[in-house]
């Protein structure tokens, strides 16, 4: 039987390399905030936008390691201080670090992620903006691409992000769920 013909053979895709990935989609945030100078616990939570922008390269197949930023944003979020509910307030939070992408299989899309690095978070309401509150956070992630051509794959991924910030005697410790479309040049 001959062998058959170069165009007939299926593409084989590589994870090695470039990569570059950029993401969207709904979150629910997060903010419990404690202190020292009030008695008790405030927290705000609600539905907003949350993405990502992540680049790096192949260290083996199917193991990236880069450097981005994580962000989500709460919206009209109900801020409840000692169980009553003040006003509504927007936030921004925002993570950046190195982060490792591994792909178990490389020629399948299940990958899952990890990030750690600085996290910075703005509050606004009432005409009152906190300015930057920054410590540290976290990110992880599992999800799975779909190639759509020899480089770009498209998909979906679920990731959590944590952050803990500290000013004027303010805990933050901010937590932040999302289901995100993927889009990636591998």
């Amino acid at each position: 039987m001959p062998a058959p013909a170069a165009d007939e053979t299926p593409a084989q895709h590589g994870r090695d390399g470039f990569f570059f990935r950029v993401s969207v989609g709904p979150s629910w945030g997060t903010d419990l905030m404690s202190s020292d100078v009030w008695p008790g616990d405030s927290s705000y939570s609600g539905f907003g936008p949350n993405g990502q922008l992540l680049f790096g390269g192949s260290v083996a197949d199917g193991v990236v390691i880069g450097g981005g930023t994580t962000w989500g944003l709460v919206i009209n979020g109900p801020f409840k201080f000692n169980d009553s509910i003040k006003v509504d307030r927007t936030s921004w939070f925002n993570l950046w670090g190195p982060f490792v992408n591994w792909y178990p299989d490389p020629n399948a899309g299940l990958h899952l992620e990890f990030m750690v690095g600085m996290s910075s978070f703005e509050i606004n309401d009432s005409g009152f903006t906190s300015g930057g509150i920054f410590g540290w956070g976290l990110q992880g992630g599992v999800g799975y691409d779909w190639w759509v051509s020899e480089k770009w794959a498209i998909g979906v991924a679920g990731q959590l992000q944590y952050g803990n910030m500290v000013k004027n005697n303010v805990t933050h410790n901010v937590l932040m769920p999302g289901l995100l479309a993927t889009f990636t040049y591998y």
